[in-house]
């Protein structure tokens, strides 16, 4: 959980620069945001952060807190963020970025590929990922990296990239893959722009997965937006627009369509082959439920 997160970021904060205050005496008289270093320590041991608030950081250098180590803008920047400082938190991720080495480096990467993805600033995000896979090909977080690639390629409607490299995704991590259905929801949107065959299929696996999301209102609003629910038979699209309303909410609105439109399903009807088409009505009902 987040707080969990910050807490263990603070702990780590706190031992970091109480090591270094003790294998860097010698920079005790040199001056941090106003303050000289061993006062900013003593702040920083108790947990004290409240002082960063009363900082102008249009005058002060960001770069000063460097002089608590090369890793230090990793760790202020949970900080930062946790005292609603939003903009000084995400350029202290863009100086982790820039001077960080190592595993630090790495992290920080991933913080400025979630926060372009959290703007949706996707060629923001394809610039990014592309710089982060170059320098970190092979390391433990590439598919996260890949990850965020396929998002910002998809958003900018690259279909033939999307697919292509949601293959690689596929193999690169099959349980992480299968456990991402916006991942499918991408690929059944980006099969259905290039109208490749079995896109329909793809949709009907997508409203097969539990629970119900988001997932399922984004794939109904394209499927009403780009005029393709008539691919589907009546008690198909049912399915989706039930899993809609279970995600807003409305149970009884999706147990009425469900009795309405699904009850009549024969499962041994040839037009219904598919594993869910072929699930009982009451028993799928209970599975949405």
């Amino acid at each position: 959980m987040p707080t969990r997160r910050y807490s263990f970021l603070r702990i780590s904060l706190i031992l970091y620069i109480t090591l270094f205050s003790l294998i860097n005496c010698s920079s005790n008289d040199q001056m941090l945001w106003g303050r000289k270093l061993p006062e900013t320590r003593l702040l920083i041991n108790r947990a004290d952060f409240s002082f960063l608030r009363h900082i102008d950081f249009e005058k002060e250098k960001l770069s000063e807190v460097l002089k608590l180590g090369r890793e230090a803008p990793y760790y202020f920047h949970f900080i930062f963020k946790e005292l609603g400082l939003r903009s000084v938190a995400g350029e202290m991720a863009q100086l982790a970025w820039k001077r960080g080495k190592g595993y630090l480096k790495e992290e920080a990467g991933l913080l400025l590929l979630a926060e372009a993805s959290e703007q949706e600033e996707y060629q923001l995000l394809e610039e990014l990922a592309g710089k982060y896979l170059t320098l970190f090909e092979g390391f433990k977080h590439i598919y996260q990296a890949k990850r965020f690639l396929v998002e910002a390629l998809y958003w900018q409607q690259r279909d033939e990239e999307v697919l292509e490299l949601l293959e690689e995704l596929k193999t690169f991590d099959s349980l992480a893959y299968g456990a991402d259905p916006e991942l499918l929801l991408f690929q059944a949107v980006s099969s259905c722009r290039l109208a490749l065959a079995g896109w329909e299929d793809l949709f009907i696996s997508l409203i097969s997965i539990a629970p119900a999301s988001s997932i399922h209102q984004r794939a109904l609003s394209f499927l009403r937006l780009n005029n393709r629910q008539s691919k589907f038979s009546p008690e198909i699209f049912s399915f989706l627009q039930a899993r809609v309303l279970l995600y807003s909410g409305k149970e009884k609105e999706a147990v009425d369509i469900l009795t309405e439109k699904l009850a009549a399903i024969d499962p041994r009807s040839e037009e219904h082959t598919s594993e869910l088409q072929s699930h009982s009505f009451t028993s799928y009902a209970l599975f949405c439920l």
